[in-house]
């Protein structure tokens, strides 16, 4: 008896298939193929109606300063009105080209130059196009693409390397994708900087440059010894047409009509933790915070904060409206670093946030204070301090 029999005889693994019944599986398999076959095919002479086929569209990067536009290519079966039109990332309608007039069967194209309804120019982003076809002899309306792609591919790793000589963050993407870059301490420690924050990128070798300082302008971290860099990405789908040239975060047009499958981003729905490729656009983002400390002033030379003395110094983070409705909303833990090192975490559901720091057991001179609100979904709230501590302080109360 062979070893699979075995483990089968004993209640492990499949159970293993002979010659014969090899056999009849493939040709049940091949029953199931020819009658699937029989099924989605029109019989002969069958009348297909108006399809949309070999869709395609270049350049896949378009430069409106360049004066570009993007040709939208397609075939028509029969004759039939076409039009093409543009959708933002929040699923607003920006542009619509083409007309009434009824187009032979065959090959056609359109071509859009970049520019919304009102005629301005559109920010750097990723937009996505729709073609609809009305067959002239039945009325009949085709759609390209058929439905919605419903949820999109899950984010991804990917290897990023950090280039002093040059300023940037290079890494390469396999397609055309939305990309969030962070940078922080390794060994667990605090989150940075949020260098792109979900904006969009064509495939390819990408360098995004950073200057190296962290999100509140506190510290140099380019020669940082435990520097870390993060990088993810999901890709975009096939009809979609980039603008550029590239942003550090997503721009939207600010008078654009919300369509009517829009979700409303004040609405928590259904929350997806860490599944950013599905989540509500404005709600994808990393956001700035504050970090105001009591007794404290602030230095000549902006090196820091001074607290007055080596007693516990109170820490308040300030945040916009806007991100603390969302914050409290997904749920979120604030996470307190002193030099890199985890100090104090708890979770929180209010506001104001303050925390008391304690200074025993910090030597003089300055330290570098981090806190990260880290949300449920995946989104962080990022600010750092230089402080310094001084056991006999020269400045007068």
């Amino acid at each position: 008896m062979s070893v699979l029999r075995k483990l089968h005889a004993a209640g492990h693994g499949p159970t293993p298939r002979t010659g014969f019944e090899a056999r009849a599986s493939l040709r049940r398999l091949l029953a199931f193929a020819f009658a699937a076959m029989s099924i989605a095919w029109p019989a002969h002479g069958e009348d297909a109606g108006l399809q949309l086929l070999s869709v395609a569209h270049e350049p896949n990067l378009l430069d409106p300063d360049a004066d570009e536009s993007a040709a939208v290519s397609f075939e028509t079966t029969e004759e039939a009105e076409v039009s093409l039109e543009i959708y933002d990332d929040l699923d607003r309608l920006v542009a619509r080209i083409g007309d009434a007039s009824v187009r032979k069967a065959g090959r056609h194209t359109l071509a859009w130059d970049g520019l919304d309804l009102k005629g301005r120019r559109v920010p750097p982003e990723a937009y996505r196009y729709v073609l609809l076809a009305k067959s002239a002899r039945t009325g009949e309306t085709s759609i390209y693409p058929a439905a919605p792609p419903g949820d999109r591919t899950r984010t991804v790793w990917l290897q990023a390397t950090w280039s002093p000589d040059t300023g940037t963050i290079d890494y390469q993407l396999d397609r055309p994708s939305r990309v969030r870059v962070r940078v922080g301490l390794e060994n667990d420690g605090p989150l940075l900087k949020t260098v792109v924050n979900w904006a969009v990128r064509d495939g390819g070798p990408q360098s995004d440059p950073w200057d190296g300082m962290d999100q509140s302008g506190e510290i140099d971290l380019s020669d940082h010894a435990a520097l870390a860099v993060s990088v993810r990405a999901f890709p975009l789908p096939s009809n979609t047409i980039l603008v550029g040239p590239p942003a550090a975060a997503p721009q939207y047009l600010d008078d654009v009509a919300p369509a009517d499958s829009t979700e409303d981003p004040s609405k928590s729905g259904t929350h997806r933790m860490f599944d950013y490729a599905n989540q509500h656009p404005k709600r994808r983002r990393d956001f700035p915070i504050e970090l105001v400390v009591s007794g404290s002033k602030r230095d000549s030379d902006s090196k820091g904060w001074h607290p007055r003395s080596s007693a516990d110094q109170q820490v308040t983070i300030s945040i916009a409206d806007e991100d603390l409705a969302q914050l409290i909303d997904e749920g979120f833990e604030a996470v307190y670093f002193v030099d890199g090192r985890r100090s104090f975490e708890a979770e929180v559901a209010f506001f104001p946030i303050v925390w008391d720091l304690s200074t025993e057991n910090l030597t003089d001179g300055e330290h570098l204070l981090s806190v990260n609100l880290r949300g449920f979904d995946g989104h962080f709230g990022i600010a750092s301090r230089v402080i310094r501590i001084e056991s006999s302080p020269s400045d007068s109360e």
